[in-house]
């Protein structure tokens, strides 16, 4: 809850949203006092000031005769950014109520399951760190691109010289990591909303479990008020159970549908700057080089390729979490089909077993491997996010690079 509550604070802080966490009530509520007006003036701010960015990026590509390769990418990386931040600026103002309940129902899950979170949620607490240190990279790459030696502002300088325009230039650079950090945080939104559903689903499939184990407990005399009475409550239990898989689905898929724009346009972005980074290492290691600079392009290049990775990786493990739940339910039908069941008298037993099976049959046509037939995982309609694109975008960076590199040796060498 901590960490869920500084997160809003800073994205309140960048402009990115306008919630406040309200702990009497436990819930996200729209701030709409003071701290709207400080949202609208931001936002009308980074609106007026995007064409001056594009144009200044756009300069440094047409003017500067001495950038590398990776300064003129970003330039133009620099475009689809700009869209990306349009689009996050809109959605936070055509979306606020979606925005909130989706906020509403994933701490309603951590809240739910603190104590399980506190004591058993390290790998929880680590892959988050891990994915804000993999966040980093793009803040080196940006600074690197903006004050770097093949920027604009060292362009033509030989001893790194300060140009006239230096000073609206380092406010534009300024006002442009402010963006991208917005860019980054919500990037990091998404990321931190699937990984807590995975950690619930860990935590749906241990009371899976658990239900699996009392049913042994049940009376063996067919007859008796002690039966009845356990019947209700496996039945109460299962029915709480199956509750909250619906309600995490139904947030999953909200989630996707308010996001697949930008996800797509994020994996885009990374997409560009990557095959660049990549094509950039094997420039310059064929050429004169510096042992320092090439370790940490080096480094760059891995981090910045793990954190596209881990986009396609935090989706596949949802879906293998599904996949873990889907078994634990087989088990728990498998335990209730072989019970004695008296079926005049048993009604609660017969109606966990028909409910049991028609959520395996749910769960099965949910987790088949056509998704696309039965609900939309696929971002903007074009690949489903799992590891198997992942590798398959790893490939496309791979052969665009050597494609590169063949233009390069043949028309430079």
């Amino acid at each position: 809850m901590v960490q869920t509550s500084i997160l809003i604070t800073l994205c309140r802080l960048i402009g990115l949203c306008n919630l406040r966490y309200v702990p009497e009530r436990g819930r996200f509520e729209r701030d709409n006092g003071p701290m709207l007006i400080y949202w609208v003036s931001l936002h009308l701010f980074y609106v007026l000031l995007m064409p001056c960015i594009i144009f200044v990026m756009v300069r440094s590509y047409f003017h500067c005769r001495q950038m590398d390769i990776l300064a003129e990418a970003y330039s133009v990386v620099c475009l689809a950014k700009s869209c990306l931040m349009m689009l996050l600026l809109s959605r936070t103002w055509l979306q606020r109520r979606r925005w909130q309940r989706l906020g509403n129902g994933f701490l309603a899950f951590q809240q739910l399951y603190r104590r399980d979170l506190m004591k058993f949620g390290y790998s929880y607490w680590l892959q988050n760190l891990w994915k804000t240190m993999l966040s980093l990279s793009n803040f080196m790459l940006l600074t690197h691109s903006l004050f770097g030696p093949g920027s604009l502002l060292m362009c033509g300088n030989i001893h790194d010289e300060v140009t006239e325009m230096s000073t609206s230039y380092i406010f534009l650079s300024l006002v442009i990591l402010s963006m991208e950090l917005i860019v980054s945080f919500a990037d990091f939104w998404i990321y931190y909303m699937m990984d807590t559903s995975n950690w619930v689903l860990d935590c749906l499939s241990h009371e899976a479990q658990d239900l699996r184990q009392d049913m042994r407990w049940l009376p063996q005399r067919r007859r008796g008020c002690h039966r009845v009475v356990y019947q209700q409550q496996l039945l109460a239990g299962w029915q709480r159970l199956w509750r909250r898989c619906m309600r995490l689905d139904r947030l999953i898929l909200e989630l996707l549908h308010i996001c697949k724009w930008q996800i797509l346009l994020n994996l885009f972005t990374n997409y560009l700057t990557d095959i660049t980074i990549i094509f950039n290492l094997v420039i310059y290691s064929n050429g004169s080089y510096v042992l320092w600079s090439l370790i940490g392009y080096m480094i760059l290049c891995t981090l910045f390729h793990w954190e596209i990775m881990s986009y396609f990786s935090i989706f596949e493990t949802n879906q293998l979490k599904w996949m873990h739940l889907l078994h634990c339910l087989q088990k728990l039908w498998g335990t209730v089909s072989s019970m004695d069941i008296d079926w005049p008298e048993d009604t609660r037993c017969i109606v966990l077993y028909r409910q049991l099976e028609f959520a395996l049959i749910f769960l099965n046509r949910k987790l088949q491997r056509r998704p696309d037939r039965t609900r939309r995982l696929h971002i903007a309609g074009l690949f489903d996010m799992n590891r198997r694109s992942g590798y398959c975008v790893s490939t496309s960076i791979a052969i665009n690079v050597l494609i590169l590199w063949q233009i390069a040796y043949k028309n430079y060498y």
